[in-house]
């Protein structure tokens, strides 16, 4: 049996060490840089359980967890989009392999989507995979705009 909930500070070792898994997956991350990215997200889930600015969810069997789903909970200025600012970027959403296509993925969007609209986010992005892209799509995200970025400390 699948057990959904809320993760907690004794869960942030085995969730950071899965969302390097799925960044090594998708080819996103130099073996030279997984510890030390280990490390940052270990101390950014810690850091934002404390202070409530993610929402991180875990499914777990037989107390072993199996996926992992966070939302970082940000402000931007009212537009006619989101006219409150509150905004939510949903991340990190990851299932082990041999667990997949067994609707857990649907399960962990659909608490971060309800915490979401408790705490009146007007708008949910995120950057999907492409075999992720189904399942967002099946929830109502729709692409939106075309982005630019800078990296200005680099």
């Amino acid at each position: 049996m699948i057990i959904y909930r809320k993760a907690s500070l004794d869960d942030i070792e085995t969730l950071s060490a899965m969302r390097v898994a799925m960044l090594r997956e998708e080819g996103c991350v130099d073996p030279g840089f997984q510890e030390k990215l280990r490390e940052n997200t270990a101390e950014y889930l810690q850091k934002g359980l404390e202070n409530e600015s993610i929402g991180l969810w875990a499914a777990a069997s037989d107390s072993e967890i199996i996926a992992m789903c966070c939302l970082s909970y940000f402000h931007l200025p009212p537009n006619e989009l989101c006219l409150n600012g509150k905004s939510a970027h949903l991340g990190n959403m990851y299932t082990l392999p041999d667990y997949r296509r067994q609707g857990i993925a649907s399960k962990l969007l659909e608490l971060a989507v309800f915490e979401a609209k408790e705490r009146q986010c007007e708008r949910m992005v995120l950057v999907p995979t492409d075999k992720g892209a189904p399942l967002y799509e099946k929830f109502g995200f729709q692409p939106w705009f075309n982005a630019m970025v800078f990296f200005p400390m680099k």
